[in-house]
């Protein structure tokens, strides 16, 4: 994927040939950043000793793009050229559109920031200490507070809606959920805002499939540059992450286009933040390489899953009596990194021959097992909520 290069608004003999020499050397960077940075399954040179967030190419991309402007405007100061580049903006930096998701975490919580509800309670209750009255006498005050502030009904008793009209009552973001959705949008990664969308849809029971219509133009760009950089990276490299499904699989593909059945449980997946997001799924791309739609089921087995035994395909609407319960809370065997699977999978782990099978998980040991955003998917299943989604997502 070439560079995006922003114009750069100085100018100047000294500026120009700086520019060129810059992009020059990005360009090596970038072309050369797999080999370097053993960008594959098996990192052995450089992946490990590079430091976040320089770990991932595509972000050291954005880097050096918006590098160029920062250093273009030193050369034309140190230049002494009449012209723009006094009024430079350091407002645009680019960190708070490239920090990798986790850094982002991280620095948060570093910054005392906190998400759990009861810590956020006891906060309150400390800085509240000395006000009478104080709120917190209420019981129900601060779920009503973030309902407020989140703009939902904070006493949601008072609806009745027809039992058989979806969505269940009980299939609903919570106030905790609620507020983290609310930060999750704000996220500065267009990557977790595309997973925050449909993870929304899943705790509140829209299994209408998510489309680029439910995403914004940035969102729906940077979903399809990550696709693109693995798919190029795949074949570049020769991964073999990515098997060609027999006559386009059932969905409809370009002329002379492929559909791909694709894991992104390694290292090429995980840096662009695919993992997460689709774990696998069927990438369609063009004659020319090009991608143009992704495909997928999203459902969780600690969650909600769907086997579709109508024929139809992921990303297509399912009916509602393929949902069943994750192989977590069912009788299981686990894969070689100890997931719930079935256990007929091949991928099951076998002592002579024979499965090794476990007991459905209990909530905690839930809870231990997944972590992070997991959580929401756990809770919405304690609460008998959450569906899943399909994506099927057009670039």
């Amino acid at each position: 994927m070439s560079f995006n290069w922003p114009v750069i608004p100085f100018a100047g003999t000294e500026v120009e040939t700086f520019v060129t020499a810059y992009k020059e050397l990005a360009e090596s960077i970038y072309e050369n950043f797999l080999d370097e940075a053993g960008f594959d399954e098996n990192v052995t040179t450089g992946g490990p000793h590079l430091k976040a967030p320089f770990r991932n190419r595509e972000i050291v991309r954005d880097l050096l793009e918006n590098g160029l402007v920062f250093s273009s405007f030193i050369i034309q100061q140190r230049s002494g050229t009449p012209g723009p580049g006094t009024d430079f903006v350091l407002g645009s930096s680019p960190l708070d559109s490239i920090i990798d998701s986790s850094d982002w975490l991280n620095l948060l919580r570093k910054a005392g920031c906190i998400f759990d509800e009861g810590e956020i309670a006891e906060s309150l209750r400390t800085n509240l200490e000395g006000d009478d009255p104080t709120p917190m006498d209420d019981e129900d005050w601060l779920d009503n507070l973030i309902n407020e502030i989140s703009n939902t009904d904070p006493d949601p008793d008072d609806i009745s809606p027809d039992p058989t009209d979806p969505p269940p009552s009980n299939c609903s973001a919570g106030p905790k959920q609620t507020l983290a959705f609310a930060l999750a949008n704000a996220h500065p990664s267009a990557m977790t805002r595309v997973k925050a969308s449909a993870l929304w849809k899943y705790v509140n029971c829209d299994g209408t499939p998510l489309t680029q219509n439910d995403l914004g133009s940035n969102e729906v760009n940077t979903l399809k540059d990550k696709l693109q950089g693995f798919m190029d990276a795949n074949n570049d490299l020769n991964l073999q992450l990515c098997t060609a499904m027999s006559g386009g699989g059932g969905y409809t593909v370009p002329t002379g286009g492929t559909a791909n059945q694709c894991s992104f449980y390694n290292l090429a997946g995980e840096s662009r933040g695919l993992r997460n997001f689709l774990g696998t799924a069927v990438v369609i791309t063009d004659v020319n390489g090009n991608v143009t739609e992704v495909r997928d089921d999203m459902d969780f087995t600690y969650g909600k899953e769907l086997d579709r035994t109508d024929g139809s395909l992921a990303g297509d609407p399912y009916d509602p009596n393929d949902v069943r319960d994750g192989w977590s809370w069912q009788t299981h065997g686990r894969d070689h990194v100890g997931n719930p699977v079935d256990p007929n999978s091949p991928t099951a782990i076998k002592v002579n021959g024979v499965v090794v099978t476990y007991p459905p998980m209990t909530w905690q040991e839930a809870y231990n097992h997944h972590k992070d955003e997991r959580h929401f998917v756990i809770d919405s299943k304690k609460n008998d909520g959450g569906i899943p989604v399909p994506i099927a997502i057009q670039f």
